[in-house]
């Protein structure tokens, strides 16, 4: 098995949707394969913080309120897929800004570059389609998040913030979600399911944070390819 194929189909393996010989193969390249470990151990880090840690509200008369409320930050419950803890591996000051590079793409075919700065790109695998195109149903696209780092850091804070007109596929009505995750040295990606509600102009927003520091990465999702520029740490 090629590493492609392994985790283009981590998320049905985590779901248990593959039969018992395809997931035999990815577990069998998995154990063989130090980069696809560490792809599948953030993939289910993600998976179980989705379905385990987060209850998603029933569609009520405030329904809208908590959508609102959940895209800003104002819920009043948190969303961390697990409880905090500091990097296991000591990291001088400024290590997220020195370290870390993101990358987010809308649909695939998007590979990151090897700029030292944080290059944020859009793609769309069916070019014909255009963020100002009317959107009569959820449109479902896949949001790799890429991390390049120059050295393996464990229990990195990962927070992703979406405009009002997407969502988490899994977790309707939820514009905010956080989760921890462990970078091996070189690149490190992820997927993360969304749905497109209606037409619309926004960001997605990454933050890294480490417990001291946060590292702030924004991409436009308005339609053709972007370059994003990071903010400055905090």
């Amino acid at each position: 098995m090629q590493c492609n194929e392994c985790k283009n189909n981590l998320r049905s393996w985590i779901r248990g949707e593959l039969s018992a010989a395809q997931a035999s193969r990815i577990e069998q390249h998995i154990a063989m394969c130090n980069d696809c470990s560490i792809a599948a151990h953030n993939e289910k880090a993600i998976f179980d913080s989705l379905h385990d840690t987060q209850a998603v509200p029933s569609p009520s008369s405030g329904f809208e309120a908590r959508v609102l409320g959940a895209a800003t930050g104002k819920g009043g419950r948190s969303r961390a897929g697990s409880s905090g803890h500091g990097w296991s591996t000591p990291v001088a000051g400024g290590a997220v800004a020195a370290a870390l590079v993101v990358g987010i793409a809308l649909g695939f075919g998007w590979q990151s570059g090897t700029d030292s700065g944080a290059d944020l790109a859009l793609s769309d695998e069916e070019q014909a389609a255009d963020a100002r195109t009317v959107v009569a149903e959820p449109v479902a696209r896949n949001v790799r998040l890429a991390f390049s780092s120059t050295e393996a850091l464990e229990g990195v804070t990962l927070t992703v913030e979406l405009p009002p007109n997407v969502e988490v596929s899994d977790y309707p009505g939820h514009q905010r979600l956080s989760w921890k995750v462990d970078l091996d040295k070189g690149e490190n990606v992820v997927n993360l399911p969304l749905n497109i509600l209606f037409a619309g102009e926004g960001e997605l927003v990454a933050h890294l944070d480490d417990g001291r520091r946060t590292k702030t990465f924004r991409t436009s999702l308005d339609g053709a390819a972007v370059n994003g520029k990071p903010e400055p740490s905090s």
